[in-house]
């Protein structure tokens, strides 16, 4: 499991920094340490001034922290799983989560319905704490007893499982998109909005949950609208391989080619997404595939 976990991550992840101390060049001579604390996850830690480059990193720590207990946590779950079923831990979960979340901003003083509260504050609080961000985790990992039990609750009719899989994922787009919108006009004030603070992580994990168990249940239907759905959902599969190079790439590539090119915003964007698929497409064939095997 841990070797797994270690060549699942590191070397890629260690590709990138070094590939972002070329393209950011003049920040990694000016701050050598900073760069050096980036490979053993201390820079990338709930960082109030910010991580030196590539700001997707802040969630390695927190997820290599998880893996690091995950054995340990799935082993209490084995042993309290026959008592409180999959429903009561994720109900135990959730509550835990909520209570965390109040005695954490409990005091914080309040305007215009948010909370005071600035996007460092933020981050080093919760946004970017291991505790704070375990819920999801759990929730993933409960998942897989709710699966056991699927056959026996879940519809077996393609249709229905169709348009719980479009709500669901229509509700995860929403939750981005009221992010991005809402979210960030209260952090343009100085203030954290209440959803963000007790819903976001529940309702985009319970969200992720129902897709999780809808997909994974899909086994249960019949061989020939399995072999269909396989046919529909390779290119979607064939993303989720490609998903954690995406993710350590997008922003370093789009950055070297707002750099070096002189490229308008909208070719910067269109350039840049089919480049970032380029280069995690290379990087998940010659990087992350020789060390899986």
């Amino acid at each position: 499991y841990y070797r797994n976990r270690f060549f699942r991550i590191i070397p890629l992840y260690y590709v990138t920094i070094f590939a972002c101390i070329f393209v950011y060049w003049d920040k990694s001579l000016s701050a050598p340490l900073s760069v050096a604390n980036l490979f053993v996850f201390f820079e990338a830690y709930k960082n109030i001034d910010g991580i030196i480059f590539n700001h997707v990193y802040w969630t390695l720590p927190i997820e290599v922290l998880f893996f690091l207990i995950a054995p340990g946590l799935v082993f209490i779950l084995e042993k309290l799983e026959p008592v409180f079923k999959w429903y009561g831990l994720l109900l135990l979960t959730l509550s835990g989560y909520l209570f965390y979340s109040l005695y954490l901003f409990y005091g914080t003083p309040t305007l215009e319905g948010g909370l005071i509260m600035g996007r460092p504050t933020w981050n080093s609080l919760a946004h970017h704490d291991f505790l704070y961000n375990l819920e999801a985790f759990l929730i993933g990992a409960i998942a897989n007893y709710c699966v056991r039990d699927s056959g026996r609750w879940l519809s077996r009719s393609n249709r229905a499982r169709y348009f719980l899989k479009c709500v669901f994922l229509s509700a995860v787009f929403l939750i981005i998109l009221r992010g991005y919108y809402v979210g960030d006009e209260y952090f343009n004030k100085g203030l954290i909005d209440p959803f963000t603070l007790y819903y976001l992580i529940p309702a985009t994990s319970l969200s992720v949950f129902v897709l999780a168990i809808l997909q994974d249940s899909a086994e249960l239907k019949p061989k020939s609208s399995q072999h269909r759905k396989n046919r529909a959902a390779s290119f979607f599969e064939w993303l989720g391989l490609l998903s954690y190079g995406i993710y350590l790439w997008h922003i370093p590539v789009r950055d070297a080619l707002s750099n070096w090119t002189g490229w308008t915003a909208e070719h910067l964007s269109v350039g840049a997404i089919f480049l970032t698929l380029a280069v995690a497409l290379a990087s998940y064939h010659f990087i992350e595939k020789p060390f899986l095997r």
